[in-house]
């Protein structure tokens, strides 16, 4: 998946076009995807974009034949919600380059963890864009590495365990 030939599809929609003449306050927060244990999209792509009125956010789900946008909705977050601007024109790594440095890193950071499905998202986190791959393991883990979009430098890897004992 090419995030900036997604996101300039969208931008260029007579559907976004209405809906960002309405909500000019607003400005691109995230992608997400689900994830196949074989790191295939088991859902569209969604485009998210931050409200920094409302601190609410308007999901855009990429289909065969456009978008679907979701109702606006409430920011997941237990803190005074802000959500950093993701600037797509900055990243040297797409989905699939962030993909292969995953498929790269992962046997040697979740060498004993059998991966099932997860989820991938690129947002800026920190003051940089990150390509964060999360996936369960069949033993209950949270496996999360998180990958410059800028650089292809792993910027952390983690392993969490679902069932706190």
């Amino acid at each position: 998946m090419n995030s900036r030939q997604l996101y300039s599809s969208l931008l260029s929609s007579s559907q976004f076009k209405e809906w960002k003449k309405k909500h000019g306050e607003t400005y691109l927060s995230h992608f997400f995807c689900s994830l196949r244990r074989d790191f295939t999209p088991k859902s569209n792509w969604e485009i998210g974009f931050f409200n920094k009125m409302n601190a609410k956010i308007t999901v855009f789900v990429n289909v065969e034949k456009g978008f679907i946008e979701k109702p606006e909705d409430e920011v997941f977050s237990k803190e005074a919600p802000h959500i950093d601007k993701l600037e797509v024109s900055t990243m040297k790594f797409d989905f699939d380059g962030a993909l292969m440095i995953y498929k790269d890193k992962a046997p040697v950071f979740f060498s004993n963890q059998p991966l099932g499905d997860g989820f991938v998202i690129l947002q800026n986190k920190n003051g940089m864009p990150l390509w964060t791959f999360t996936f369960v393991s069949q033993t209950l883990q949270f496996c999360t590495m998180a990958i410059n979009a800028k650089t292809g430098e792993i910027v952390s890897h983690d392993i969490v365990n679902v069932v706190q004992k």
